[in-house]
């Protein structure tokens, strides 16, 4: 039935034309009560656009009864928790860090196996990185002269943090979380700001790239003191993290990967010709280390703030990468919030949050049923949306 993708994608379509609407004059007292109005229903419906929340689950079982899941896929369990984890994932060891593992153990811990229970813990974890990007942004933004309704209705309130931050429950919310806050502690001359940002790389890797840039900070400040405080707090935290599990979780690291991501550039040449797809992902690699090596030298010459080259950092790592999601976004998203208000920069930054909003489907479904059901979203969205518009000029005329 073409009913089902149709309604699905036309509640997404909706949203988030409502919240474009809001972006013309974003409240600054509303914003965060709107993001707790849109939020808290994805609390309570089962984890969507992606089941990555049940490999988290297993990983985290498999942990708390003994196993190594830096060796051992979900597949090993053989339980009703295994038949949750996506095919691709059942036989695949664990990506992430060794702090997210830790976390995942507990959680199979306290929810003693029970999917709903584990489920729901996975996303207060979410919801805690979601609460640590609030307390961050608008100190951020404020910091470049950035308006803080602004920053938080660009980074914080956008749909793919509802989708994917609150409904499919991703360890990145954490990540960023960690990320922002651990960032602005280290602006603001806190200690505690790069163990936050060394938790983050111990959850996804990717967050190296902001432990970069706070250390070139700290460098830029204080040269030897700074380079110890980076490098000596990365190890400290790793070692401590990789104590009882050890560091097999180096050899996973591009575990993710084996499945080949349709939305990553470095992709696309080896969907044309097989042999290509390690080409294609080597030329990645090389240029993403080169343009963050470019932007860090730039930081270090005062030539960029350092949170846009956090920004523009963890974008070059998600063009070059060797996969894409549409939840990677807000590894940039985030943080380029904090310094794009205006201007075409953010015309472009918010056209990309638009499209990858509605890019995956709510439903598993192909051709016709799909593709009405997209041509419907669309169509709701522009009729809402020009009506819409229209509404919030007339509001704004003197009377």
């Amino acid at each position: 039935m073409f009913t089902v993708p149709a309604v699905g994608l036309t509640g997404m379509a909706v949203v988030m034309t409502a919240w474009l609407l809001l972006g013309s004059r974003p409240p600054s007292r509303r914003t965060l009560w709107t993001l707790a109005l849109w939020g808290t229903p994805l609390l309570f419906v089962p984890p969507f656009l992606s089941g990555d929340i049940y490999s988290y689950l297993a990983q985290g079982e498999l942990a708390r009864r003994g196993f190594d899941p830096y060796t051992t896929g979900p597949a090993a369990l053989d339980t009703p928790l295994t038949s949750l984890v996506s095919p691709f994932w059942q036989r695949t060891p664990s990506p992430y860090g060794p702090v997210f593992t830790l976390i995942e153990r507990l959680i199979a811990t306290v929810s003693g196996g029970n999917v709903h229970i584990g489920v729901t813990l996975c996303r207060l974890v979410a919801v805690g990185g979601i609460g640590l990007m609030i307390w961050a942004v608008p100190r951020l933004a404020e910091r470049v002269g950035t308006p803080a309704e602004h920053a938080l209705w660009l980074g914080v309130l956008n749909p793919l943090v509802l989708w994917h931050f609150i409904g499919g429950g991703h360890n990145d919310a954490l990540m960023v979380g960690l990320v922002l806050a651990g960032f602005e502690l280290v602006l603001a001359g806190s200690a505690w700001g790069m163990p936050l940002l060394c938790l983050a790389a111990n959850v996804k890797v990717t967050a190296i790239v902001a432990v970069a840039v706070a250390g070139v900070e700290l460098v830029k400040r204080r040269p030897v003191v700074g380079a110890l405080t980076t490098l000596g707090t990365l190890a400290a935290i790793t070692a401590l993290a990789s104590w009882g599990g050890g560091f097999g979780w180096v050899r996973t690291l591009t575990t993710s990967s084996s499945v080949p991501s349709w939305l990553a550039p470095t992709n696309w040449a080896g969907f044309a010709d097989g042999s290509l797809f390690g080409v294609g992902k080597a030329i990645g690699a090389v240029l993403a280390v080169l343009a963050v090596a470019v932007l860090l030298w730039w930081q270090w010459r005062g030539r960029l703030s350092s949170p846009l080259v956090l920004g523009a950092g963890m974008a070059a790592v998600i063009v070059g990468g060797p996969v894409v999601q549409p939840w990677y976004l807000l590894w940039a998203v985030v943080p380029l919030a904090t310094v794009i208000h205006a201007g075409r920069a953010r015309t472009i930054l918010v056209s990309v949050i638009a499209v990858f909003a509605l890019v995956l489907p709510p439903v598993r479904d192909t051709g016709g049923n799909l593709a009405l059901g997209y041509l419907i979203a669309v169509t709701a969205a522009a009729t809402i949306g020009i009506s819409g518009k229209k509404k919030l000029t007339n509001s704004f005329r003197p009377h």
